[in-house]
């Protein structure tokens, strides 16, 4: 795959019925036919089968690692 210089990014996590919003979204960029590609930041909870069905949608699935506060950190 050759590297590009621009794409829509969305962000993934967990099972929930959520990968329907990013298929939907998916679908609405190809309807508009968007000359740059869907890329999907997921979570490793993010089960394969809803990994899968975002590839075959197109979409580039990149697997991000979750940012936890510092314990130090105040709210």
């Amino acid at each position: 795959m050759d590297p590009v210089s621009k794409a829509y990014v969305t962000f993934l996590a967990g099972n929930k019925d959520y990968v329907k919003g990013v298929v939907g979204l998916a679908k609405g960029l190809r309807t508009a036919k968007s000359q740059y590609p869907l890329v999907v930041a997921v979570l490793p909870d993010v089960p394969q089968d809803h990994r899968d069905i975002l590839e075959s949608q197109g979409c580039i699935v990149q697997e991000i690692e979750p940012v936890y506060p510092s314990e130090n950190h105040q709210t």
